[in-house]
């Protein structure tokens, strides 16, 4: 893409989420195809579908020593029309793809977020047991 695309697609994101994306040499737009490939029907689990592919990406740019970030902050209208998305493909998220800049790289905000503790939800929160908000454990 040239670099006037770059630039287009990186000012569909949202403010902040440029500061993710402005040293990543790869951005991506993640798209769920709403229909079967094999029969053009409707996919009702393309979300699904796309999130595991996406995990899988994130899984081996790790192992390669690549840092992925995947960013909802953007306008999926604009990025399908700037890159003739068709409209069976529905934008999902933006994802950066490059290698962790060093600390003394990175910006006062996105240092203080990278760095951040990380806090989790408990599980008895995300995992019922029998019905739908008992939570396990």
């Amino acid at each position: 893409m040239n670099e006037t695309t770059w630039q287009k697609a990186f000012e569909y994101l949202a403010e902040g989420n440029r500061g993710w994306a402005k040293d990543a040499p790869v951005l991506n737009i993640i798209t769920a195809n709403t229909l079967f490939g094999h029969n053009d029907k409707p996919n009702k689990w393309n979300n699904y579908d796309t999130g595991a592919a996406v995990l899988s990406l994130c899984i081996q740019a790790t192992d390669m020593g690549l840092m992925t970030h995947q960013m909802g902050g953007f306008d999926p209208a604009k990025a399908s029309e700037l890159f003739s998305i068709p409209e069976q493909f529905v934008p999902i998220v933006m994802m950066t793809v490059g290698y962790q800049l060093a600390i003394d790289d990175m910006t006062d905000d996105i240092k203080e977020r990278e760095l951040a503790e990380r806090k989790r939800k408990p599980l008895s929160e995300c995992f019922f047991e029998g019905e739908w908000g008992k939570g396990i454990g």
